[in-house]
Order: C-alpha cells, then sequence, then structure tokens
C-alpha cells in the first residue's frame, strides 16, 4: 500500500478503511485504519498511523510504500 502525499488523496483512495481522527491543536490529522467500533477486532489493525499537516504527508521518505 502506497500512503497518498497529500490528505485529499488519503480522503478519497482509502475511505472506509482509514479513518480521521482527533488529537491536540496544531498536532496534525492522524489517520488510523481503527474506527471505535466496539466489535472492531484489534488483530486485524495496522499498528501505525498517518500524519498529515498542513495537508502533506509529514514522513522522512517522500514515498514511502508499506
Amino acid at each position: 500500500m502506497a500512503i497518498p502525499l497529500i490528505q485529499d488523496e488519503m480522503d478519497s483512495q482509502f475511505e472506509g478503511t482509514w479513518y480521521e481522527h482527533n488529537c491536540f491543536l496544531n498536532m496534525g490529522v492522524h489517520y488510523f485504519n481503527f474506527n471505535y467500533q466496539p466489535d472492531q477486532d484489534c488483530d486485524e489493525t495496522i499498528p501505525f498511523q498517518v500524519l498529515y499537516t498542513s495537508t502533506l504527508l509529514i514522513d522522512e521518505d517522500s514515498e514511502r510504500n508499506i
């Protein structure tokens, strides 16, 4: 899976599989594939988050593939 560099692409490409989560002011926008549903199987979640600030991906590499 390739993580989009732009937040709008994340929203359109992964709707229903990655979910925007709230954080503190000025901490960016976090996405997890955890949806807070009580019946979600935690063994099927991915153990990392995707973080955007000013609609751009924060990462050491500009194109990281998972």
